[in-house]
């Protein structure tokens, strides 16, 4: 049985396990949500909120340098502009990586679905079909426009446009983790 719900096509199946299909036709804005959620995983805040302090600690102590005469407040402000411009060089790069990441993965109006079951989730784009069983999931998180599924590692190991993942299925995908975390403790 299928129902449209706006943009989204759910399928809700009768099987004896809770099971949830959601498939969207993918627009310009899951595609700026999902580069902006791979530049994120890449360069954490944390080290972009380091990155900066220490940049502009480093300036501060350069440019009071030069102000004093001090031939090293030259270098030291030489190495922080050098170290600010590398900065920008490694997120424009990254930024870059993720769009072609994006537009490979992800072309626009192309088909894309989500489907959790007992067994786990089941992803199907252009790319093909991968399936995520729960043992090698650790959770899910809702991130703005985005859901990222973790690995047991707890690193991201998927990402799929806000959409194919609404709160029920969220909920399942929540509930077969636990399950399956709580069958792995019991084993060992």
């Amino acid at each position: 049985m299928s129902v449209r719900d706006g943009d989204q096509e759910i399928e809700a199946q009768s099987t004896p396990e809770p099971a949830r299909t959601v498939r969207i036709t993918v627009t310009r804005a899951d595609r700026q949500a999902m580069r902006r959620a791979l530049v994120d995983a890449a360069l954490s805040r944390r080290l972009r909120v380091v990155a900066a302090v220490i940049l502009l600690i480093s300036l501060a102590v350069g440019v009071f340098g030069l102000v004093q005469g001090d031939p090293a407040g030259l270098v030291l402000f030489g190495v922080v502009t050098t170290l600010a411009l590398i900065f920008v060089i490694v997120v424009v790069l990254l930024r870059r990586a993720a769009s072609k990441a994006v537009d490979q993965r992800m072309p626009l109006d192309s088909r894309f679905r989500i489907g959790v079951d007992a067994d786990g989730v089941e992803v199907e784009s252009v790319g093909g079909t991968s399936r995520l069983p729960w043992s090698s999931l650790s959770g899910a998180e809702r991130g703005g426009d985005v859901v990222v599924l973790r690995g047991v590692d707890g690193k991201p190991v998927f990402f799929a446009p806000g959409r194919t993942v609404d709160d029920r299925a969220l909920a399942l995908i929540e509930s077969g983790v636990r399950l399956s975390s709580t069958l792995r403790g019991s084993d060992g």
